[in-house]
């Protein structure tokens, strides 16, 4: 689990780490909205997990309820840097809203097609 810093100085809430996780694996957990109102507190802690962890890492998105702009702008710059840090970022067990907002810009191939998982490959 990251550790958090306050709000002011730009890094992630405490708040945002109960629904954003990185397990001890290459994953990293979203729940709730994935929107402006929490734009910066996700896209730091999607950078830190990038940083963090090691090729291929995980994007867990099945636990988000809400996709706005935003939001769209976190995954892409995701995208972007984990390319820039030489690793694979793999959207996993994507929610139907993620996957319809993604559909909608046609954005589902540019981060590759769903990916499910009933079990845990520990």
């Amino acid at each position: 689990m990251m550790s958090g810093s306050s709000p002011s100085d730009g890094q992630a809430s405490p708040e945002s780490l109960q629904a954003v996780e990185v397990a001890t694996s290459k994953r990293l957990c979203v729940q709730g909205p994935m929107t402006f109102a929490r734009a910066i507190e996700l896209r730091d802690a999607v950078l830190v997990a990038l940083e963090r962890q090691t090729s291929p890492v995980e994007f867990d998105l099945s636990d988000v309820t809400e996709l706005d702009s935003a939001g769209v702008q976190i995954l892409l710059l995701a995208k972007r840097s984990a390319e820039a840090m030489n690793k694979e970022l793999r959207l996993v067990g994507q929610s139907s809203v993620v996957l319809r907002t993604l559909e909608l810009l046609r954005l589902d191939a540019h981060f590759g097609g769903p990916a499910f998982f009933l079990f845990d490959e520990a």
